[in-house]
């Protein structure tokens, strides 16, 4: 069985990419390696033990909140902003998106800006409660006045 030239250099590293002092160190674990005959599977354990030291962890960056998006959209439509101008500043790239796909995000914006605005003008119009304190001399406490129900 011969092992062809192309698959010999797939399995050594690039030698002109790595510095020298790097090169001698993988050489020296391969050799140690080697000499204790590990099997395959911790052979990989190895690798991937050298590979987290090398390589460092991808931090995971915290994309802005859909809520804190729709706050800042709301506050330029109740400021007045309408359309296009609305949907271009508050669509994630809305000028590269498909005719469709620009459609289906402009009425689901709008849709939740005027939910978010009928919320508010249902809370505005309803009457404050009345406190305990508020109630007539007649009326001592809350309830409808009947003996069993005191609340």
């Amino acid at each position: 069985m011969s092992i062809s030239k192309n698959s010999a250099n797939k399995t050594e590293p690039n030698r002109a990419a790595i510095p020298s002092a790097v090169f001698s160190v993988i050489e020296q674990l391969r050799e140690t390696v080697d000499h204790a005959g590990l099997p395959r599977a911790i052979r990989l354990k190895v690798s991937g033990a050298v590979r987290h030291a090398i390589v460092p962890a991808i931090v995971p960056k915290r994309k802005p909140s859909k809520r804190s998006r729709i706050d800042g959209a709301y506050a330029d439509y109740r400021a007045g902003m309408r359309g296009l101008d609305l949907f271009r500043k508050h669509v994630p790239r809305h000028d590269k998106l498909s005719k469709w796909r620009r459609a289906y995000e402009q009425r689901k914006l709008l849709k939740t800006l005027e939910k978010r605005a009928e919320r508010d003008r249902k809370r505005q119009k309803k009457a404050p409660t009345i406190r305990t304190r508020e109630l007539s001399a007649r009326q001592s406490s809350p309830g409808n006045g009947h003996p069993d129900n005191p609340a």
